[in-house]
This record gives structure tokens, sequence and C-alpha cells, in this order.
């Protein structure tokens, strides 16, 4: 009698657990990175994210292997398997009930171009109830673009933007300070070159200075020959 009310109940909660891990809700999931453009060398972090707590996770991420290598994951190794070129195989499931909504995967620019990352062949999402999704779905198609630029090409924009600025400071006119020390620098020109011109003219003090002597010689010349004439008149 024991036995059989034993076997009643393990059938009786198979009963009540089946139908919780058949019928679930839809699961959505999508894939977005820290910034949409890099240089070659840098670190790109896509982000596998989904709507519910989960502890268990199954999905291949592909990648464009030519521009962008995989670096490391959120999880461990052992959750993760890159047998394939450009695919990113991940079985994951949690040992001591941890919960996550998201996986994130690093990988590092090896070259110019467009890359892209999306998410593929999704199942085996369970919850700690042992709650399967239904179906599943994508937003955003479930893969994002990663633009990758040469650091001479960003250096070259720099540059043509500090022209720009440059410019523009230019055409604004300057500041109260930069006008002064042009000012300044206007006076001082002007106050050399009026030196210049004067050196090379006479000063009207030296004509008085040669003719004030010759006035004085010639007064006292004609009183001299005027003697001479009395003089010699008698």
């Amino acid at each position: 009698m024991k036995n059989k009310m034993k076997v009643m109940l393990i059938l009786i909660s198979l009963m009540i657990i089946i139908p919780m891990v058949t019928f679930a809700s839809t699961l959505t999931l999508k894939v977005i990175i820290d910034k949409t453009q890099y240089k070659v060398g840098d670190t790109v972090t896509a982000t596998v994210d989904w709507t519910e707590e989960m502890q268990a996770a199954s999905f291949v991420v592909r990648y464009d292997s030519d521009i962008l290598e995989f670096k490391s994951s959120s999880v461990g190794e052992e959750y993760y398997n890159t047998d394939t070129e450009g695919e990113i195989l991940v079985n994951w499931f949690s040992l001591n009930n941890r919960d996550l909504t998201n996986i994130k995967f690093e990988f590092k620019t090896l070259k110019t171009g467009n890359a892209e990352i999306s998410i593929n062949n999704v199942d085996g999402f369970s919850d700690g109830n042992m709650k399967a999704p239904t179906d599943y779905e994508f937003t955003s198609i479930g893969k994002v673009n990663v633009v990758v630029n040469s650091n001479n090409s960003s250096n070259e924009e720099n540059k043509q933007n500090d022209n720009g600025n440059n410019s523009n400071q230019n055409n604004n006119g300057t500041t109260d300070k930069e006008t002064k020390s042009i000012e300044e620098a206007k006076k001082a020109y002007s106050t050399k070159e009026e030196e210049s011109k004067a050196s090379t003219k006479l000063p009207h003090a030296g004509v008085s200075t040669f003719v004030i002597p010759i006035l004085i010689i010639g007064i006292f010349g004609a009183f001299g020959y005027i003697k001479y004439k009395r003089l010699s008149g008698i």
C-alpha cells in the first residue's frame, strides 16, 4: 500500500512537471556590441542577451574570422567550442543554480572592413524549474555589423578636424589679447620706420649751426673793410 502511494505521488509529480517543461513562453534574443566603429587592434565586446533568467543555453555565434579574432567569453572554456573557424558553439548550463541573462564574447580586430556577428541554431534554453521556451525570436534579426577603420585614416580625420577648427577660429576673429598684441607690434614697426626715415634727412638745427658763424664772420669783415677804407683816406 505504501509502495503504491509512492508510485502515485511520483506519477502526480511527473504530471505536474511535464507541462511546466513543455509549455513555456517565447524567449527573445539579441546581440549587441559596445560601439559601432573600431580601429585595427581594438577589442570588440559582443553580448548575446535574452529576456529571462536561464540556467542553460545552447546557440552558435558566427563571425567574420578574416576581420575578427575570437579571444574569450564570460563563461568558461568548457562551455564553448571553437573547432569550426568563424563559429563559437555554446553549450552552457549552471552547476550552482546560477541564473544568466546574457553571455559576452570578446574579439580583436585584425584589419579594416565590415564584419558581421550573428546568433544561430538557438536551442536548449531552460530556467531553474526546467522550463524550456516553446519558441525563440530575435531583435535586429539577431546580428550586428562591426565597422573597422584603419589607424591612419582616423589620424587623418583628426588632422582635418584640427585644421577645420583652426580655420574657423581665424574666420571668427581674434581674442582681445591677440588684438592688443597685434596693435603693439604695428606701433613698434611704425616707430622704427619713422626713425629710419628721420635718420636719412639733414637736421634743421645743423643748417643754422653753419649759417650763424658765416654771418658773424661777414659782419666783422665788413666792419674791418670800412675801417680800412677810413684809415686809407686820412
